[in-house]
This record gives C-alpha cells, structure tokens and sequence, in this order.
C-alpha cells in the first residue's frame, strides 16, 4: 500500500511542557496541526493509519483519525500495539480515551499479548 499508509508516533504527556493539561494553549495548537496534516493526507488518498497507541500524541491521533472517518469510511485506524496491558498503569482517563479507541479501531494487533522487557520502548 504504498503511498495510501501514515503511521503515528511521538512523545508522551510527561515530555510536553504542559504535561497532562490538555487545555494548554500549546497542546491545543498541537492537536490543531496534527488534525490539519491528516485531514491533508486523506485528502491526497491516504487511507491507512497505524498507531502504537501510546498515551499522548498516539492517542490524540488516532482520535483525529476516527473523527475524520465519521465523514470519510474509506479512512481506516489500525493499532498496533506492543503488549496487551499497555494501559494498566495510566491514569483512569487515559485508559478510558485508550479502550474507546481500540473499541473504534479497524483492527488491533498485538506484538505480545504479555510485557517482555525490550517490547517497547519509552520515550
């Protein structure tokens, strides 16, 4: 599928000067830009989305992804992630934003059902 595919990854909250506070002005601008890039993919045919699914820019995503496929099915999010309980130890509503987007997901594949020590990487 060359040419059709984008995949997302970036840094998580705790690497952001706003940290969790989505309501920054600087998070909301990032967000912004992420929505206008993809919107700009899909509209030049792109209709892949992979994400690892990690909290932060993964997520934020992956939500613009979903969003966008409301008004274009062709559009299609797959998660790819490193190991089934990736989500555990996040905050309650970080898991809920998570489980939301695997339940709305095309697909969702698992390098490793279980953790393993080198299956992800944190940055």
């Amino acid at each position: 599928m060359v040419g059709t595919t984008c995949a997302f990854t970036g840094h998580r909250p705790h690497k952001f000067p706003w940290k969790d506070n989505e309501a920054d002005p600087r998070c909301i601008a990032l967000k912004e830009t992420l929505a206008r890039q993809i919107a700009t993919l899909a509209g030049a045919g792109v209709t892949e989305y992979f994400t690892g699914g990690a909290d932060g820019t993964d997520c934020w995503a992956a939500e613009i992804v979903l969003d966008l496929r409301e008004k274009n099915p062709a559009l299609k999010l797959r998660c790819v992630l490193p190991y089934g309980g990736q989500a555990d130890r996040w905050s309650d509503s970080a898991r809920e934003r998570y489980h939301s987007i695997l339940r709305r997901a095309d697909s969702v594949d698992y390098v490793s059902r279980q953790y393993y020590d080198g299956c992800m990487i944190d940055r």
